[in-house]
C-alpha cells in the first residue's frame, strides 16, 4: 500500500493559496494557457471548506463576520481595479463578498432549525441573489458551504455535493474549466480534522490583494 499523508486545515489553506496564485499567474501572464486556470480550480472549493470549519469551531461570530466584512471593503478597490480597470464595478465582487454571505447563510440555518422555521427558503433567496448580483460564484458558492456544512459529520455527502454542484455550475454557465474544482476531494479526502500549524492570522486576507496588485503589475510591465 503507498503511503497516505493526513492533511490538517494549515497543510489544506497552504494549498488553497497555493493554487488560488497559480490561477491569477495564469489570468495576468498566460491567458491563453488553460493548464494554471485549471489548477487555480482547486482553490475555491478549499477555502468554502475551511469557511465552514472556522464558523463551526468558532467562538465569536460577530467577530468573525466583522473580520470577513471589513476585509471585503478594504480588498474590493484593488480588486476592482487590477480586474475592471476601474474602482466602481457593481459586479462581480471579490471573494471575501461571497464569503460573507456563506457565513450568514450558516448562521442563519443554524437560528432557523432552532427555531423551527421555514430557514431553506430563506436559503434559496440568497443563493438566488447571490447569483443575480454577480457575487463570485454565486448561487453555486452558497450551495456549496451550505453543503459543506450540511455535511461535515457526513463528509462523503459533501463531496458528492461538491461534484453534482460543480458540473450544474459548468453546465448553466458554460465554463467547464471548473471541472477542475473536482480535484480538490483529493485533499478533502485527506483532512484530518486538526488545525495544525497555521500560517500568521491575517495572511491570507493580506496576501489576496496584493499578489494581485503584484501580478497585475509585472503584466503591465510585460
Amino acid at each position: 500500500m503507498g503511503l497516505v499523508i493526513p492533511l490538517s486545515s494549515a497543510v489544506l489553506q497552504a494549498i488553497a493559496i497555493f493554487t488560488m496564485f497559480v490561477d491569477h499567474v495564469g489570468y495576468f501572464l498566460f491567458p491563453g494557457v488553460p493548464f494554471p486556470r485549471i489548477i487555480g480550480r482547486i482553490s475555491y472549493p478549499l477555502f468554502v471548506f475551511l469557511l465552514v470549519e472556522g464558523y463551526a469551531h468558532t467562538s465569536n461570530r460577530v467577530k468573525y463576520i466583522c473580520r470577513l466584512l471589513i476585509f471585503s471593503v478594504l480588498c474590493e478597490a484593488p480588486y476592482e481595479f487590477v480586474m475592471q480597470g476601474n474602482l466602481t464595478g457593481p459586479y462581480n465582487q471579490n471573494v471575501f463578498f461571497s464569503h460573507v454571505l456563506i457565513f450568514v447563510v450558516l448562521w442563519l440555518v443554524d437560528v432557523g432549525v432552532e427555531k423551527g422555521s421555514f430557514v431553506f427558503f430563506f436559503v434559496g433567496i440568497v443563493a438566488c441573489l447571490a447569483e443575480s448580483l454577480g457575487f463570485m460564484y454565486g448561487g453555486y458558492g452558497v450551495l456549496l458551504g451550505l453543503c459543506f456544512y450540511l455535511f461535515r459529520d457526513k463528509r462523503w455527502v459533501g463531496m458528492l455535493s461538491l461534484m453534482s454542484l460543480t458540473v450544474g455550475y459548468c453546465w448553466v454557465h458554460g465554463n467547464w474549466l471548473q471541472l477542475g474544482a473536482i480535484s480538490s476531494l483529493v485533499f478533502l479526502y485527506l483532512y484530518n480534522g486538526r488545525k495544525g500549524r497555521r500560517l500568521p492570522k491575517y495572511f491570507g486576507y493580506v496576501f489576496y490583494p496584493l499578489h494581485l496588485l503584484l501580478l497585475y503589475g509585472v503584466s503591465q510591465v510585460g
